[in-house]
């Protein structure tokens, strides 16, 4: 019964050290920021260079505005995302090192026989 649990234990210390490993990996993963394409005309090498406004609005300023707030939400969503994979990483580490302890507990009884042996020896 004793193998077969700390073979049980050991599969879990395992276990939880990949999966905690994949959220610490997950958590280095960032979405770029989000980048509006410049028209043609915008650009330095055009020939052409215009500016388009409707109403005193320059025509690709809700798109530009749309650009910044939404950069604004990916970085949010990559700072949540870094914190929660983060945590979840450590979380089973723990469990990991708990899982380790826990198949040790198994084989106290048999390391006190040993170090007795040792003990007596000396």
């Amino acid at each position: 019964m004793k193998y077969t649990l700390s073979v049980i234990w050991l599969i879990f210390t395992i276990l939880f050290l990949l999966l905690g490993k994949s959220h610490w990996i997950e958590s280095q993963n960032i979405i770029p920021p989000f980048e509006l394409t410049q028209r043609e005309m915008d650009k330095p090498s055009s020939s052409i260079h215009a500016t388009i406004t409707i109403k005193g609005t320059e025509l690709d300023k809700p798109l530009k505005d749309f650009t910044n707030e939404f950069n604004s939400y990916l970085e949010k969503q990559n700072q949540s995302s870094h914190k929660a994979n983060r945590n979840a990483a450590w979380g089973y580490f723990l469990a990991s090192l708990a899982a380790l302890i826990s198949m040790l507990l198994e084989w106290r009884d048999d390391f006190s026989k040993l170090i007795k042996k040792i003990k007596q020896k000396s």
